[in-house]
């Protein structure tokens, strides 16, 4: 490797534009590269873990030069975009195929075992709409706002408020139904992010209507998905709970051939499989019922998790004025197009 030598932190610095060198530096020191220590790079430039800092190395001294970091940074984070950008993937959608075998594999053991046409017909349904709709919310764009990588304005030499809130740089005024609210700056993605939006940190994107990154299904529920969340969560609600009164019910008819001496070979393992069921779908049912009443209470303030978590009492300027109309429009309402562009640039993301 060729090296030159820096006797001062300027030179360094100056060395970042003029060297041709792009050294990836590991946590234990050492290049990744040419696997030199960072005393031995003197006067090149090395990344610091790809993070946006890059570490130009002077004799003895270590100088830190921040440059921009949303430099070739891809409009949308590290999300996948397939199907020319209809259906899209987060880094941890994977973890939805789990919750799927999860679903499926007690509801084929009630189904296997009942006879009754229209009860194997009601968990199918219930089957199909919980994947369906979980599956809507994991693949449809939940309403990203691509980046922009535009440089960050200067922040105002006199400090400005909007109510309590401190204005950072980048930050505007607006005003929305009569009541001023913030446009924050998003520092990652380097725009103004629209009212309402948030960076999500795991999919590193800014979202329309940002609720959370949602670890079961392993993507952002945003203001194009969230209806679909919130249906994926009744679905498994109402099949949860489905299988267990009709379990229990069946598991009592069991007990009740018991004591009258009809029994055949399958008698104990069906008993046991069905009280295994009743326990599973019973601790199913009550974890997720209260995922599902909130998201109902959520849909009629017209409300995200991430508003609703920083409420203050004020009125809302996005209720749309009763909870039926919120209802509607959450629930029923249009959904917002697609800012992705389905382009050849931006569809292979590596």
């Amino acid at each position: 490797m060729k090296r030159s030598k820096t006797p001062h932190a300027m030179d360094a610095v100056e060395g970042l534009v003029e060297c041709g060198e792009d050294c990836i530096m590991r946590h234990n020191g050492n290049c990744e590269n040419c696997g030199l220590s960072w005393k031995d790079h003197v006067g090149h430039r090395c990344r610091n873990g790809g993070r946006g800092t890059w570490l130009v190395f002077s004799s003895p001294q270590e100088v830190e030069v921040t440059i921009d970091k949303n430099k070739d940074r891809l409009p949308f984070g590290n999300k996948r975009l397939l199907c020319q950008g209809n259906c899209i993937l987060s880094p941890d959608s994977r973890v939805f195929i789990l919750i799927c075998i999860i679903i499926i594999v007690p509801v084929s053991f009630f189904v296997y075992n009942h006879s009754n046409l229209w009860i194997r017909l009601g968990a199918i349904f219930l089957t199909l709409g919980s994947i369906l709709s979980g599956a809507t919310a994991v693949l449809l764009d939940p309403g990203i706002e691509p980046a922009q990588n535009k440089p960050c304005p200067e922040a105002p030499q006199v400090p400005l408020r909007c109510g309590t809130e401190l204005l950072k740089a980048g930050d505007e005024i607006v005003e929305f139904e009569g009541v001023q609210l913030v446009r924050k700056w998003c520092q990652t993605c380097g725009m103004l992010r629209p009212l309402r939006a948030a960076h999500c940190s795991d999919c590193d994107v800014c979202v329309n209507e940002f609720d959370h990154h949602c670890v079961i299904i392993g993507s952002c529920v945003g203001e194009r998905t969230f209806r679909f969340f919130a249906m994926f969560l009744w679905f498994v609600t109402i099949l949860a709970w489905y299988i267990c009164i009709i379990s229990v019910y069946t598991t009592t008819d069991i007990l009740n051939k018991r004591k009258s001496g009809k029994r055949d070979k399958t008698f104990s393992k069906l008993l046991f499989g069905h009280i295994i069921l009743i326990v599973f779908t019973s601790l199913i049912g009550i974890c997720v019922i209260g995922f599902a009443s909130y998201y109902c209470y959520l849909s009629g303030k017209g409300q995200t998790e991430r508003e609703n978590f920083k409420d203050d009492g004020e009125p809302n300027p996005f209720s749309k004025g009763s909870c039926v109309s919120n209802w509607c429009h959450r629930i029923a309402g249009d959904i917002p197009p697609s800012k992705i562009v389905a382009s050849s640039e931006f569809t292979r993301l590596e």
